[in-house]
C-alpha cells in the first residue's frame, strides 16, 4: 500500500515538472507608441520662431503620439548639436508643447549651424535599439537649413545638406518646417531622391499651422 502511495506521489510530481517545463509564460506585449526627434534651430535668426516651433510641436504631439509613453528627443540645432532634452509624450500632451521652451530659453549666441549635424543625431535616436516596440518613427525639423560655417574663435565649415545620409530617415516620417523659400526644392528633392515620406513648409506656411491651432483652442 505504501509503495502504491509513494508511485502515485512520484508519477503527480513528474506530470507537475513535465508541465512546468511545457508551459512558457508569453512575453508581455509593449505598447505601440511612436518615437519622436524634434529638431530646433538654435541660432539668433531663428529665435524669434522658437515659440511658433513649440506651439507646432505640442499639436503634432497630440495628434500623432500613440501613447502616453511615446518617446520625444528634443536636439538643438547649432554649431554643436546635441539632445537637450528626453519627454515621454504626456509631458508634452499636458504642457501644449510650452516644456520645449524651459530648454530652449535663448539663442546660441555664437554663430554656425550644423544642419548635417542635427540630422544624423535625430537618426541616430530615431533608430536607437530599445525593446519598445516602435510603430511610428518621425522627424520634427524646424530651421531655415541654411547651412552657415562658424567664424569664432576659428572658421569651421560644416558638411552641405547633400552630404548627408538621407538613407537613414528612410522609415521616418519626415517634416520640415520654416524652411527658406530658397531651400525648399533642395529639401523636396532630396527627400524624393531617397524616397522618403515628408512635407517641406516655408516660414508663411508654418505660422499658418500656428494660426489653425488658435483657432482650434477659441472654437
Amino acid at each position: 500500500m505504501r509503495s502504491l502511495l509513494v508511485l502515485g506521489v512520484l508519477i503527480a510530481l513528474m506530470v507537475a515538472l513535465l508541465a512546468a517545463i511545457a508551459y512558457k509564460t508569453p512575453p508581455a506585449e509593449e505598447d505601440s507608441h511612436a518615437r519622436i526627434a524634434v529638431v530646433i534651430d538654435r541660432t539668433r535668426s531663428f529665435e524669434e520662431n522658437l515659440q511658433d516651433a513649440a506651439a507646432i510641436v505640442g499639436r503634432f504631439v497630440r495628434e500623432n503620439a500613440l501613447a502616453g509613453d511615446s518617446e520625444v528627443y528634443l536636439i538643438s540645432l547649432d554649431r554643436e548639436p546635441r539632445v537637450l532634452h528626453f519627454y515621454r509624450a504626456e509631458e508634452l500632451l499636458d504642457s501644449r508643447g510650452s516644456k520645449i521652451l524651459d530648454e530652449i530659453k535663448s539663442a546660441n549666441p555664437l554663430d554656425g549651424t550644423d544642419v548635417v549635424g542635427a540630422l544624423q543625431l535625430a537618426a541616430m535616436k530615431l533608430h536607437k535599439n530599445t525593446r519598445a516596440k516602435i510603430t511610428r518613427r518621425i522627424l520634427l525639423c524646424f530651421s531655415d537649413m541654411h547651412v552657415d560655417p562658424a567664424t569664432i574663435p576659428v572658421r569651421k565649415e560644416f558638411k552641405r545638406l547633400k552630404e548627408f545620409d538621407w538613407s537613414t530617415l528612410k522609415q521616418a516620417e519626415c517634416h520640415f518646417f520654416f524652411v527658406a523659400p530658397e531651400n525648399e526644392r533642395v529639401v523636396i528633392g532630396l527627400l524624393e531622391q531617397n524616397g522618403i515620406t515628408g512635407e517641406v513648409m516655408t516660414p508663411e506656411e508654418s505660422r499658418g499651422l500656428v494660426a489653425d491651432e488658435i483657432l482650434d483652442t477659441v472654437e
